[in-house]
C-alpha cells in the first residue's frame, strides 16, 4: 500500500434486517448506529465494523488487519442496550494481511433480538455520496460525509483523524466497504480515504463466513 499509511479508529456501524439492496438506492437512509465496536490490541486501536450479533451466537466485527498486530490480547468493545460501552475478549476468526481485512467474534450479543448488517450489491460509483460512523473522541460528529472519487477511495468532508481505520463505509445505510488508511500528506488536514471494496469484503467471508453478507445463521465458533 505505498503512497497510504494506515491509522486506528473507533467506530459505529450495523444495520438490522439482512441481505443486499441496489447500490446506493434513492432516499436518505442513514448509517445505523445502534452498535459501537471498538478493537484494542495493546498499543493500537482502533474502530470495527459489527456486522451481525445474535444472543445464540454471538458478535462478529470486521476491522482491518493492520490494528490486529498481538492476536491473543485481542479486545473489542460493543455497545449494550443501555449504551454503556462493554470491553472482552475477542477471538479472530479470518484474516488476511494483503486486502486488510480481519475478522472478529464475541460470544455475547449487543441486544435481546438479532442484529445484522445490510449489505450493498457492489462498490458504490465515483460521485456517489457515502458516510463513515466513527466515535472518535476528538471528532464533533459520529457521521463523517464523503464522495467516492475512485473505486475504493474517498473524499471526506471533515479532516480524517487518527484513530478512524476499521470503520463501516456506507452508502444509504449499506455496508459498502471498510476504511482502513489515507493518502500520506505533507501537511494540512488529511480528506483523502482508503477503503476495501465490498465485493473484496464479500470474497473475505466466503465459506463458512459467507452468511454474514447473504443472510443465514452460522455455525458455533469452535
Amino acid at each position: 500500500m505505498e503512497g497510504w499509511r494506515s491509522w486506528a479508529l473507533l467506530a459505529l456501524t450495523v444495520a438490522s434486517g439482512c441481505g443486499t439492496r441496489p447500490v446506493c438506492p434513492a432516499g436518505p437512509v442513514p448509517p445505523p448506529s445502534w452498535a459501537l465496536a471498538r478493537v484494542n490490541c495493546g498499543r493500537i486501536q482502533g474502530s470495527g465494523c459489527l456486522v451481525f450479533s445474535d444472543p445464540r451466537f454471538g458478535s462478529y466485527v470486521l476491522t482491518a488487519a493492520h490494528l490486529v498486530e498481538e492476536p491473543p490480547r485481542v479486545l473489542a468493545a460493543l455497545a449494550s442496550q443501555s449504551g454503556a460501552v462493554v470491553w472482552g475478549p475477542a477471538r479472530v476468526l479470518r484474516i488476511d494481511r494483503q486486502a486488510d481485512l480481519a475478522l472478529l467474534w464475541r460470544p455475547d450479543a449487543v441486544a435481546a433480538r438479532p442484529r445484522r448488517l445490510t449489505w450493498a450489491a457492489r462498490c458504490p460509483p465515483s460521485g456517489a455520496a457515502v458516510e463513515l460512523l466513527v466515535a472518535v473522541p476528538e471528532a464533533e460528529e459520529q457521521i463523517v460525509r464523503a464522495r467516492v472519487t475512485d473505486p475504493g477511495v474517498v473524499i471526506t468532508e471533515a479532516p480524517l483523524a487518527a484513530g478512524m481505520s476499521g470503520a463501516g463505509l456506507f452508502c444509504r445505510g449499506d455496508l459498502a466497504g471498510i476504511l482502513y488508511g489515507h493518502r500520506a500528506s505533507g501537511s494540512g488536514a488529511v480528506r483523502d480515504g482508503r477503503y476495501v471494496r465490498v465485493e473484496a469484503v464479500r470474497r473475505f467471508l466466503e465459506p463458512p463466513l459467507a452468511f454474514l453478507a447473504t443472510g443465514g445463521l452460522p455455525a458455533e465458533p469452535e
